[in-house]
């Protein structure tokens, strides 16, 4: 049970720092990603040819895929959480010394505050907000083209 407290102490202290140290790229690689993303949305959109839809298209998605990554990153460190909180509810703590059954007690506390990523508390990094980043892109770029035939 030490080694437990220990690693969740030490994990909630790392990851304050990870979380600042790494909030300026994050942010910075998803708004670049988004630009690029709503571009070549409007791009695929406007193309004349099938080849260039489809080079534009696989683009936009090997990119994406690749930015993936620190939000599935987000996810899972979330998700651990929730594994913490069915771990500690499942331990037997009837019999068991009072200092065990105060740990325990803090921990079921500590492992209510959730761990989630959200870098400079601009948005959090998990799936969902990963799927919100491509539906708004594919929504600004929609309107870009709109915009473009109402003008010509």
């Amino acid at each position: 049970m030490m080694r437990i407290v220990r690693c969740h102490q030490s994990l909630i202290r790392n990851f304050k720092d990870c979380e600042m140290s790494s909030g300026f790229a994050l942010i910075l690689i998803s708004l670049v990603v988004f630009i690029d993303t709503c571009t070549e949305f409007y791009v695929v959109m406007k193309a004349d040819n099938l080849k260039t839809s489809l080079n534009y298209g696989m683009s936009s998605l090997l990119v994406n895929l690749a930015v993936l990554y620190p939000y599935h990153t987000g996810q899972r460190i979330a998700d651990q959480n929730d594994i913490l909180r069915q771990h500690l509810s499942n331990l037997p703590w009837i019999d068991k010394p009072k200092w065990f059954k105060n740990t325990l007690h803090i921990m079921m506390i500590r492992a209510n505050v959730d761990i989630v990523m959200k870098p400079f508390g601009v948005h959090y990094l998990n799936h969902v907000s990963f799927k919100n980043m491509i539906r708004v892109s594919s929504s600004f770029g929609n309107f870009l083209y709109n915009t473009r035939l109402e003008k010509s």
